[in-house]
């Protein structure tokens, strides 16, 4: 059941980010945060939805979060170049993609932590009791 929400999860938030990143002329104001940090927690969100999904093997398999890693800054890049595109009058800056790449890497930090403590939470214990006879 997980998988499956986290897959419905990724999937429904890629229109949502895409059509955020390339809506035409869009300003936003108020208490919301500065540009920089929306567009860490935008893409450190989409990162971590990434991995959940487990597109790429079980989500917390190394196999998966290293596509995970590898995969979204490629797309970070493309979401940023294409808001280049003159009729949409956005701006393609690489601090945007800097601030991208923060997020993709506190989502893929996390991800290793959290798949080193099932690791250890997983094998036994060789903190057995001590014997004096060899086995």
């Amino acid at each position: 059941m997980w998988p499956r929400l986290s897959r419905i999860a990724f999937w429904v938030y890629v229109p949502v980010l895409f059509g955020a990143t390339h809506w035409p002329s869009l300003q936003i104001g108020g208490p919301v945060g500065t540009d920089k940090s929306i567009h860490i927690f935008a893409f450190g969100l989409w990162t971590a939805l990434l991995i959940a999904a487990g597109l790429f093997g079980p989500p917390l398999s190394w196999r998966n979060i290293l596509a995970a890693c590898i995969i979204a800054p490629m797309y970070a890049a493309i979401d940023e170049t294409t808001q280049a595109i003159p009729f949409l009058h956005r701006s393609a800056e690489f601090a945007d993609w800097f601030a991208n790449l923060k997020g993709i890497a506190t989502a893929c930090i996390g991800a290793i932590a959290l798949a080193a403590v099932r690791a250890h939470r997983s094998t036994p214990d060789d903190a057995g009791p001590v014997s004096s006879t060899p086995p």
